[in-house]
């Protein structure tokens, strides 16, 4: 059976930053070469909006159609929060930090895609995301979510925002493509 192997050790190679020096929405990657076999997105980001938290979105190659299905959970000190989504046009990944909470607070997130360009199965993708929307251990919460573009294009586009009014990141929020080989 044959088998492709990558060398032990392969570093991620930074593709695209983008560290908002304004408010700025969406963060769009375009051009996103498939010499990689898997991408990460890796971010710190806030909404500038007057909200304790809003939604993290994603969406691929700019489909708006209702080609997607996602869920994440959320657990904070008290409780767990469980969202699915399953016809939807966009991926709602979590939550992300806004202006009710301490100007310093922003929401960290992770999220893996692999397999990106592989023709024979619709692209899916999994993550971690983390904020602080209070100074006591109440308003600490962490979470995790994926979901499912159902299209086995390769993808070469990756919007990301947040889910109110114009779907803008706040200054100092920043964004980075990677991929691996």
């Amino acid at each position: 059976m044959p088998l492709h192997e990558s060398s032990y050790g392969t570093p991620a190679v930074e593709l695209i930053e983008r560290k908002l020096l304004i408010a700025t929405a969406p963060i769009d990657f375009q051009n996103i070469p498939p010499r990689f076999t898997h991408l990460k997105l890796i971010g710190s980001v806030r909404d500038p909006s007057a909200n304790v938290h809003v939604g993290l979105r994603f969406r691929f190659n700019n489909d708006s159609g209702n080609n997607y299905s996602s869920s994440h959970g959320e657990l904070d000190a008290t409780s767990f929060t469980g969202i699915t989504d399953i016809t939807s046009s966009y991926i709602l990944f979590g939550r992300v930090l806004a202006n009710s909470v301490s100007i310093d607070a922003f929401t960290v997130f992770e999220l893996t895609i692999p397999d990106y360009t592989n023709p024979d199965h619709f692209k899916s993708c999994v993550g971690l995301f983390q904020g602080s929307d209070a100074d006591t251990s109440a308003g600490q919460m962490i979470g995790y979510g994926g979901g499912v573009w159902r299209a086995s294009t390769a993808i070469n586009r990756i919007l990301v925002w947040s889910d109110i009014g114009a779907g803008d990141f706040s200054a100092e929020s920043c964004v980075s493509l990677y991929g691996y080989l």
